[in-house]
């Protein structure tokens, strides 16, 4: 049922890291990876098309595209998706995905997204954690984050690290503290301060905090989609402790 189709529409390089931004809280890895398609310069390489797709097109400058694409530049590849993958072809696309990134020989794969937090709207700047696997270096403590140590993640961050842990794939999933419920360009900067240091790469990320409202009322109905979609996969029991630790 969300079995992806690829069509590659550009050069994709080999060997290169991949860059994650699926929907989820506070849209924290679909604003992360729209920054750093612009602010790269980017060039479309891969489309992906699924059954399990809404019938959606986007216009990008009068240019009908697949809501799910791909950019490369360098040894970098860029995935975002701009609709929310809903639960039921979750797995079969975060499979398909990994499946695809393994068979680009990416030494690994980082998603970025949002650990929704309570007292967002108190804190100024974010904490991000770090979830790796398959990894033997320790990337998060030379980049400075702490590793989440227990708790229950939901929805396409999750499937995409259990599809990781089944193929042996390595994956850094950075989530910063965020909204739930509202587009979150301050955690996303975060995310890319966090996620720059792998990529060595400076990110200027200064345009999304002038741009933070534009960017919120820009968002607003993707969150509405994407706030049914994490409700349908139980968003709500995230960052509760497994039972076994209660």
């Amino acid at each position: 049922m969300g079995k992806l189709e690829i069509q590659e529409t550009g050069k994709l390089p080999r060997n290169a890291r991949v860059i994650i931004g699926i929907p989820d809280a506070g849209l924290v890895g679909l604003i992360s990876a729209s920054h750093l398609i612009e602010s790269l310069s980017m060039e479309e390489a891969v489309s992906f098309e699924s059954e399990a797709f809404p019938p959606i097109v986007v216009l990008h400058d009068g240019a009908p595209k697949s809501p799910m694409r791909a950019y490369s530049q360098g040894d970098l590849v860029v995935v975002i998706s701009e609709i929310a993958i809903q639960l039921p072809s979750l797995r079969e696309v975060a499979r398909d995905l990994v499946s695809w990134i393994g068979e680009m020989g990416s030494p690994l794969s980082i998603s970025l997204s949002g650990a929704p937090v309570p007292n967002r709207v108190d804190i100024d700047i974010p904490k991000v954690y770090g979830v790796s696997i398959n990894i033997k270096d320790d990337l998060l403590s030379r980049i400075g984050v702490d590793r989440l140590q227990e708790a229950m993640l939901v929805g396409p961050y999750a499937a995409m690290l259990e599809a990781c842990r089944k193929a042996g794939t390595p994956n850094l999933t950075l989530l910063a503290q965020s909204h739930l419920q509202y587009p979150d360009p301050g955690a996303s900067a975060e995310a890319l301060k966090a996620a720059s240091g792998i990529l060595g790469r400076k990110i200027d990320v200064r345009p999304l905090m002038e741009k933070a409202e534009e960017i919120r009322v820009k968002l607003r109905d993707l969150m509405r989609s994407t706030e049914k979609a994490m409700r349908e996969a139980g968003k709500e029991h995230e960052y509760e402790l497994p039972s076994m630790y209660v």
